[in-house]
């Protein structure tokens, strides 16, 4: 939260793993804070539960990835929350 805080981000990479933190809390400050809410998130998770993805996308996650993850694909999914389709 620091480091968004300090610079500017167009994409959110969140690992719920993360040591000493609480991945579904991050999330949770993120999508509650107007100085945040718009910049897209992609879960990064081992957890392959269903409650895991339900929470993601129900606390405002753009994207959930499972881990291990191919980077091409990662990066696909970023790019595409940084240029969406044009609506028809």
């Amino acid at each position: 939260m620091e480091q968004l805080r300090n610079h500017s981000y167009d994409v959110v990479l969140l690992d719920l793993g993360m040591e000493g933190l609480a991945g579904f809390d991050v999330l949770l400050a993120l999508k509650k804070d107007v100085r945040f809410r718009e910049i897209p998130v992609i879960v990064l998770t081992g957890n392959e539960s269903d409650e895991a993805l339900a929470r993601s996308f129900g606390y405002g996650a753009d994207d959930f990835v499972l881990k291990p993850f191919r980077s091409n694909e990662l990066g696909m999914r970023a790019y595409r929350l940084l240029h969406p389709l044009p609506s028809r």
